[in-house]
């Protein structure tokens, strides 16, 4: 082919490419403001695995080592600034959207397609990732920063198939064959949902190059092994025994819960399949928390069962006859499965379930629409350039604001929030982090209205009791805030939050000695509670136990080295021992944290 050839295709997709990125940046360019939300306090604010990269042992032992050295290296540059976190976040996702561009592009090219879609590939390839990358879907995976375990996955998740790809185009393929391989790796060192990948790439295979199965195995076997063999590190990283639910410990959000059986769970699943395909198109009633109940009345089965099961049969029946639009269904109905299927998990639905299987409905949409252009003689017919432009440019128009406009929920936990609650009144949990968040934002009057209401529900809520003494006692209540922690204690004797509660509350009554006791149970309970063990050193430091609070103070500072509070209360007594150059150190630390 001609060198003009060359360069004009090497342009396009420059232009196409630069798009992608320049409308991503632009639809989270207000994301950067967001603050840490929900699981975010756990992983960042509280994450004792990213507080130092060397020695490694820290975030390798993290069962997504991947994402925990990113927050580690993001922690490193910037603290507990949100703004780095977002931009890793955001370059994450628009490199994703490129790479998806990559993909569609080649595939419409491959033979089988080829008739169909001819020079014009680009197009509907740099429509669907357009769209994909500027869905507001895609906000939980993007702007919910501890969720770019699911934004990193999907993008090693796209680069494998990609590698793939290019490596069944390849003359000398075995390059391209091992960046699939160590994408794969990294991949499913981020997220287990990366378990699918594999069978992704064979399907592709199968479908798009050799044309069976028994060809693609023959053919590729070696790549096929290795490309299975990454499954390993899973188990590695001890995130297959958590996911199945055989590690016997307490599940977190999203892993598995033994209290729930596969088919209930299963059972649940139609209707939130259908509520994530609604979304994928209609994305008006996005919801970071949804408590999602499990099916309990007949009709929560059957209507959903009448779009969903039609998808699955299709998608199986199409693939059997190797109908290239089997393959986005397999592609939605496979990565969908490992957290929306038969394996029970804590909560049901989340939206950045739907990161990756957004492209396949994006890609049918887009795809249908040209076929229907290339039809009929109508405003859609693909020659007409500037009606399919305009009509592009409006929907990407459409999503982008409405990303925009969901990112600004993430500037405020109060704001996010009340969202949830309004969107999901029944959810209990949504309420207790809204009345936290009211407490942290110095509403403590109106956090006691949202926890009674938790508890005009559930009266043997602990946590609500919790945290309505933290209120109460922000508003000098503090017999009755005293009275509702000692309802969590009664509730719950191993709450280690409210034994810390009561011990503040004890001391503001002027009683240091209960105070102490409090705080020493809140240790006991909880020995990584960095505030209890520092409010417990600052007790014995008082009381002149000066080597019992260092040991403390030591102690919680292991576990959170630059700990603001505690390097200042630590500062301060080396600084009474004449321990000069310790005490200054704890306070640069305590500065870096906290310069105010």
């Amino acid at each position: 082919m001609p060198s003009s050839f060359f360069r004009k295709e090497r342009l396009g997709n420059v232009c196409a490419l630069a798009g992608i990125a320049i409308a991503g940046l632009i639809v989270y360019a207000n994301s950067f403001s967001g603050v840490f939300l929900f699981d975010d306090w756990f992983h960042i604010e509280q994450g004792v695995r990213i507080r130092r990269l060397w020695p490694p042992w820290g975030w390798l032992s993290s069962q997504r080592p991947v994402v925990t050295l990113s927050l580690a290296v993001n922690y490193m540059v910037g603290g507990l600034r949100p703004g780095g976190y977002h931009a890793v976040n955001v370059a994450v996702h628009l490199l994703a959207g490129c790479v998806l561009y990559g993909v569609i592009l080649r595939t419409l090219r491959r033979p089988v397609l080829r008739e169909t879609f001819g020079s014009a590939a680009r197009m509907p390839a740099f429509a669907s990732a357009l769209i994909w990358t500027v869905h507001p879907l895609q906000t939980e995976s993007v702007t919910y920063i501890v969720q770019r375990s699911e934004s990193m996955m999907g993008l090693a998740y796209l680069l494998t198939l990609y590698s793939a790809i290019r490596a069944f185009e390849a003359r000398r393929p075995w390059g391209w064959f091992l960046v699939a391989i160590v994408c794969c790796i990294l991949g499913m060192a981020t997220k287990a949902v990366m378990i699918t990948a594999p069978l992704i790439v064979l399907t592709y295979d199968v479908m798009f190059v050799s044309g069976s199965v028994r060809e693609a195995l023959g053919r590729r076997w070696a790549f096929y092994l290795a490309l299975a063999a990454t499954v390993g590190v899973l188990w590695m990283t001890g995130t297959a025994p958590h996911v199945l639910g055989l590690s016997g410990r307490r599940a977190h959000v999203g892993l598995a819960v033994s209290d729930v059986t596969p088919l209930a769970y299963a059972l649940t699943q139609g209707g939130v399949w259908v509520h994530y395909l609604r979304l994928a198109l209609w994305p008006d009633d996005l919801c970071l928390d949804y408590g999602w109940p499990l099916a309990s009345r007949v009709s929560d089965v059957v209507w959903p069962s009448l779009i969903v099961v039609p998808l699955v049969v299709g998608t199986v029946i199409a693939c059997w006859k190797r109908k290239p639009i089997g393959f986005l269904g397999w592609w939605f109905v496979v990565i969908l499965a490992p957290t929306s299927s038969v394996i029970p998990l804590k909560d049901p639905a989340f939206e950045h379930r739907m990161y990756l299987p957004l492209a396949a409905v994006v890609a049918a949409v887009v795809l249908g629409a040209y076929r229907v252009g290339q039809r009929r003689d109508s405003f859609l017919s693909f020659p007409r350039w500037p009606a399919a432009w305009a009509s592009l440019v409006a929907v990407a128009v459409a999503l982008g604001w409405r990303t925009a406009d969901r990112n600004r929920d993430y500037e405020s936990a109060v704001t996010m929030w009340a969202d949830t609650v309004r969107k999901r009144p029944e959810n209990l949990r949504a309420r207790l982090a809204l009345g936290t968040a009211l407490v942290e934002a110095g509403r403590p009057a109106e956090a006691v209205s949202v926890f009674r209401r938790v508890l005009d529900r559930d009266p043997g809520n602990e946590q609500a009791y919790c945290g309505l003494g933290s209120a109460l006692g922000r508003l000098g209540r503090l017999d009755e805030a005293l009275q509702a922690e000692e309802a969590a204690i009664r509730l719950n004797p191993r709450l280690a939050a409210a034994h810390y509660n009561r011990g503040n509350l004890l001391l503001a009554r002027g009683d240091p000695a209960g105070a102490m006791e409090a705080f020493e149970q809140a240790v006991k309970l909880a020995p990584g509670f960095i505030e209890a063990r520092c409010n417990l050193a600052l007790r014995l430091q008082e009381r002149g136990r000066l080597d019992e609070a260092e040991r403390h103070y030591r102690a919680a500072l292991q576990r959170d080295p630059d700990h603001d509070k505690t390097n200042y209360n630590f500062g301060n007594l080396l600084l009474s021992r004449d321990r000069l150059e310790e005490a200054a150190a704890c306070y640069r630390r305590a500065l870096r944290r906290n310069p105010r």
